[in-house]
């Protein structure tokens, strides 16, 4: 195989990552690679998985009987004895490419302290994806997007559409239910959980709230904004990106923008997106530490 020469085995992670050559881009390469297995190891360990200097990833064969999900939780099980965070971040990253957060309902979590929702939120191209995971990776947090959840919910339905506003009357009460119950897989293992949507009312923040609070977890609201032209540059290079109408995305924006009602509780943090990424941790009371 191409470029196998460069593989290492995870087995020799203690060494690396003293080395400092293994981080959380590999581990999380490897949870994307599991996502798009079709066979499974059976018992996938360290000593069968090479990661390459440019997040190559390679599974040593045969297979043998099992489902790449008891494949994610063993690998999961054994880094979690030497990298508690970089385990986290493996599964964290197949969750979201495979849409399978009842994982975490099999896994003990790594560390035992009160969860938090912390829901990402505001209008068209304000920034909060790129916060959301820029935030989920900070505190080694799985990550649920809404814009995942609606395109999974358009694949099972055969249908197509830009976005959730343009498509079924339902489909955007549908979008959240299905964010929430994902991010309820998460809770229920006890872990943290960054939720990325626009979180247009709020009705839809209650709702975030109601879970964290059946949890016992602390709930979040960060509102992200953005000045005005660097939301404009944003929505083109969207429109750019999809091929789409020159002006979609910014129709669509001020389809939710009208939609938009401002935060009233009390316990939510506001954000510019425009600032550095040290500005945004100052805003979230997150201390600087150096990435897993």
């Amino acid at each position: 195989m191409r470029g196998l020469a460069e593989l290492r085995p995870l087995d020799r992670l203690d060494h690396r990552l003293a080395a400092g050559r293994l981080r959380g881009r590999h581990v999380r390469a490897v949870g994307r690679a599991l996502a798009e297995r079709s066979r499974a190891h059976g018992a996938l360990s360290c000593r069968n998985v090479f990661v390459g200097k440019r997040r190559g990833v390679h599974f040593a064969e045969p297979a043998a009987p099992g489902t790449v999900a008891d494949d994610v939780l063993a690998l999961a099980r054994e880094l979690g004895a030497r990298a508690p965070r970089l385990a986290e971040q493996l599964v964290a990253a197949y969750a979201l490419a495979a849409d399978d957060y009842a994982l975490f309902r099999r896994l003990e979590a790594s560390e035992r302290r009160a969860p938090f929702v912390i829901a990402l939120g505001g209008l068209v191209a304000s920034g909060k994806s790129t916060v959301a995971k820029y935030l989920a990776r900070r505190i080694g947090a799985p990550r649920v997007v809404a814009d995942r959840v609606r395109r999974v919910l358009l694949a099972e339905a055969d249908g197509g559409a830009a976005h959730e506003l343009t498509w079924a009357p339902d489909l955007a009460d549908r979008v959240y239910a299905g964010l929430l119950a994902r991010a309820g897989d998460v809770l229920a293992g006890g872990r943290s959980v960054v939720l990325d949507a626009c979180f247009p009312s709020e009705v839809r923040r209650r709702a975030a709230a109601a879970l964290a609070a059946r949890h016992r977890a602390r709930f979040v609201f960060v509102h992200c904004d953005a000045p005005e032209e660097d939301s404009v540059a944003r929505l083109r290079l969207r429109d750019v990106r999809d091929a789409g109408p020159p002006g979609g995305w910014q129709k669509i924006a001020r389809e939710l923008e009208a939609q938009w009602e401002p935060p009233r509780r009390a316990e939510h943090v506001h954000l510019d997106t425009s600032l550095p990424r040290a500005a945004w941790l100052r805003a979230l009371g997150i201390e600087r530490k150096r990435r897993a």
